[in-house]
């Protein structure tokens, strides 16, 4: 058994090709640490602050969820290989691996009785990770809830997200309120005096139903609507981050849309779910207001938009975007 800390962490691990990882936190640098990350059987991390979620969501879409694992108070480091192992401090993080940020110390070994105990404690691990996240829905609904925790870290300048964009062709929808969509149309508003306390701050805001399920922390794509029911053609849509919520924001009389969300200027933003590139806001502009997706986006019988009923249809109208885009792709 060898000791090794600081940068000498990370060759043992490039060099063990671990097949079996087990680690609390994982970062935004993951593939520079596993760069034969082909090779992982199975990992098991904690789905808590500390781990990027977007980290995770890599990994789970070049792996698959049947191969990722959560269980909330994994505290261990594992790196199994076929012929060695490396456990101690370091997670999959560069604050955990590149040698200079965090002091960390490790061990590593090839000796085989070794290795058949660490595959028989990370098979102990993977099963209470089972047992705690037993399906793919359960799974995501915790990733959904760790990107908001994220966000709101992020927001408040806890943590960097250094994340790059997310392509459209590479996000996965992880629950129907990942991020909420609301059309909007340029009305005078009178703000509620709590709102206004704030109002040098606001950067950005839009307006819900009281009833809406609206949640801090989340995205919101804004699209402005023409007096027919369609997406302007010259206005392009916008991401909206939820800072803060005003539950009676206006006070205007006979405005439905009390309910307000504000995006601050004084506030960080994590990365949006993902980018909007001419040919996204494209597909998005083509069937948001068409067809079924009309009656949820649109709800042109309706005297308000409820934006609850709307996000019952996003995972439908993620699939018609990325249908459309293939056909705008093609045609090029």
């Amino acid at each position: 058994m060898r000791i090794v800390f600081a940068e000498k962490i990370a060759e043992y691990i490039k060099n063990c090709s671990p097949e079996y990882i087990a680690v609390a936190f994982v970062g935004a640098d993951w593939r520079e640490f596993i760069p034969d990350w082909k090779k992982i059987k199975s990992i098991v991390v904690s789905p808590t602050l500390g781990s990027n979620p977007k980290a995770i969501h890599e990994i789970v879409k070049e792996l698959g969820w049947e191969k990722v694992e959560f269980l909330d108070n994994l505290h261990a480091k594992l790196y199994l290989g076929e012929n060695s192992a490396i456990s101690g401090s370091a997670n999959l993080t560069k604050n955990g691996l590149s040698g200079n940020i965090l002091h960390e110390l490790c061990t590593v070994t090839h000796n085989p009785q070794h290795l058949k105990s660490f595959k028989i404690f990370f098979d102990h691990i993977r099963s209470k990770a089972k047992d705690s996240y037993p399906t793919v829905e359960q799974k995501k609904h915790k990733l959904d809830e760790l990107f908001q925790v994220w966000g709101a870290a992020v927001s408040q300048k806890l943590l960097n997200d250094t994340h790059h964009a997310t392509q459209f062709k590479d996000f996965e929808l992880l629950s129907n309120n990942h991020f909420y969509i609301s059309w909007y149309q340029i009305s005078d508003c009178e703000y509620s005096a709590e709102l206004q306390g704030v109002e040098d701050y606001i950067d950005d805001n839009i307006h819900f139903l009281p009833s809406d399920n609206i949640e801090k922390n989340r995205w919101v794509l804004t699209w402005k609507k023409t007096n027919d029911g369609k997406p302007h053609k010259r206005v392009a849509l916008s991401w909206l981050y939820i800072h803060e919520l005003f539950e009676n924001g206006i006070v205007t009389p006979g405005y439905g849309y009390t309910k307000v969300a504000i995006q601050r200027k004084d506030l960080q933003k994590p990365e949006p779910p993902f980018e909007l590139t001419p040919d996204v806001v494209k597909a998005f502009k083509e069937v948001v207001a068409c067809g079924v997706n009309r009656k949820y986006f649109v709800q042109p019988d309706d005297e308000f938009y409820n934006t609850n009923y709307g996000q019952t249809q996003l995972p439908k109208l993620i699939d018609d975007m990325k249908e459309k885009l293939k056909g705008i792709n093609t045609s090029k």
